[in-house]
């Protein structure tokens, strides 16, 4: 196994999450409509979570970046069965960015993360006219992901519509799972209130956070199970394959997640007028972050392997 490109892979689709999550936190949770008007007792500490906010943004960015560039050394090198140091000495990376698929996924990608660091840079985020664009740009940049993975290989009419399925997928795990740490950030300000108020904030945040967690989690089922039956496709091959046991172990972590989420939903989140509840609602959320990075290395590791569907075939034949 290729330990690089797994680890560059698992950190590009990891920071790519975090990185389009603080978008979407930022868009649909944490807004200016996210508190009520009449409040002013957060105004200084959400300035300060603002600004831990665009730090994580820029972190996950550049993160994104340096390990996309490794990533796709990695693949140039592995396309032209040649030294990783031989890349450089020719016009190999030059050739495989201009005349490939993955090469010009990943000149789409730059694009898209330059325009959306523009956005971010210009702090637009107060605009509420330029939302739909900021999150477009980051349901983009997530999404097209897709294309690096087996959806993007698939040929046909089940290729189109497992590439669909991959990247309302991925735009899910970015509304979820890349809001789970803002969220924590959040929480931990509104602990840092003194005020009878902060209650009814952390409701009102945490409200809004559960119901876009809930169509995110609705949408990764659904469009996971639509994957798992493209890329496994048969009751055994799961247990024969080296592929079909790490997915077994993607869906069981998943389970694990979506059940700390019903927790917080169902017996937290009527308490939080309680400072305690606030703050074991934030270490679930942290729990639930480490969780997802455990996912998306699987995520890492599952990219280069062959699908079980496959696998599982050349074993029966």
């Amino acid at each position: 196994m290729d330990y690089a490109l797994v680890l560059s892979r698992a950190l590009h689709f990891a920071a790519s999450v975090s990185a389009s999550g603080v978008v979407f936190f930022r868009v649909f949770v944490a807004n200016a409509d996210a508190l009520p008007r009449d409040l002013n007792v957060l105004q200084y500490g959400f300035s300060k979570f603002l600004r831990q906010l665009r730090l994580i943004f820029w972190i996950s960015l550049a993160l994104a970046v340096a390990s996309g560039v490794v990533w796709f050394l990695l693949v140039a090198a592995d396309i032209a069965d040649r030294p990783l140091s031989d890349v450089f000495a020719d016009d190999t990376a030059r050739t495989i960015l201009a005349d490939t698929q993955f090469g010009h996924l990943w000149k789409v990608r730059l694009l898209i993360g330059a325009l959306l660091a523009t956005l971010v840079g210009l702090g637009v985020s107060e605009w509420s006219w330029l939302w739909p664009i900021e999150a477009s740009l980051a349901a983009a940049f997530v999404g097209s992901l897709a294309w690096a993975g087996h959806a993007g290989s698939t040929p046909g009419f089940s290729g189109s519509v497992h590439l669909a399925s991959d990247i309302l997928h991925l735009i899910a795990v970015g509304a979820w799972v890349g809001g789970l740490l803002p969220l924590a950030f959040l929480l931990r300000t509104i602990r840092g209130v003194q005020s009878t108020d902060r209650g009814a904030i952390a409701t009102t945040v945490t409200r809004r956070f559960s119901t876009l967690g809930i169509v995110a989690v609705g949408t990764i089922l659904a469009t996971g199970i639509a994957n798992t039956w493209n890329l496994v496709g048969s009751r055994d091959a799961p247990f024969d394959t080296a592929y079909g046991r790490l997915l077994m172990l993607k869906v069981l972590l998943f389970a694990t997640m979506v059940s700390i989420a019903m927790i917080n939903r169902v017996r937290l989140s009527p308490k939080l007028a309680d400072e305690g509840t606030i703050q074991r609602l934030e270490r679930n959320s942290l729990i639930e972050t480490l969780l997802g990075l455990t996912i998306l290395f699987i995520v890492g590791v599952l990219g280069i392997l062959a699908p079980a569907l496959h696998s599982h075939a050349g074993h029966l034949n």
